[in-house]
């Protein structure tokens, strides 16, 4: 939630992914499963031990964090420079990357968290799901 009552979605995570890797002790984000979930919390102190003595894990850890930032840089660039049509779209593709329907996708959000993550309202999501869809029949 931002300090003016609005809230923005950063991210949507799919099954084995890794969330909650923030630089302070102080956590500024929180979750919320959108669909049953099984979380694994790890205490930060276990983490920073075993990527101490293992450098194998240190490099796996490494790999995860900058895979975050890149998530993160492609929010950015979804935001900054795409048409809302674009950023469906953009959406869309990443979700159907991770659907194991072959001519559909399944999507567990609703279109309020689909627009708080896409900067967008709802009415322009539902309007350019809808006329996607429309064109692909």
């Amino acid at each position: 939630m931002l300090s003016d009552g609005r809230r923005q979605i950063v991210a949507f995570h799919m099954p084995g992914d890794v969330l909650g890797l923030e630089v302070d002790e102080r956590h500024c984000f929180s979750a919320e499963a959108v669909n049953n979930a099984t979380i694994l919390a790890v205490k930060r102190s276990i983490v920073m031990g075993l990527a101490a003595r293992d450098a194998d894990f240190a490099r796996q850890l490494w790999a995860v964090t900058a895979q975050e930032c890149q998530r993160a840089q492609n929010h950015i660039v979804i935001l900054g420079c795409m048409s809302a049509r674009q950023r469906v779209a953009s959406f869309l593709l990443f979700m159907a990357q991770h659907s194991s329907g072959h001519n559909e996708i399944e999507l567990s959000m609703t279109r309020r968290d689909i627009a708080d993550y896409l900067g967008l309202t709802i009415e322009t999501v539902s309007r350019t799901i809808s006329h996607t869809n429309s064109r692909s029949n």
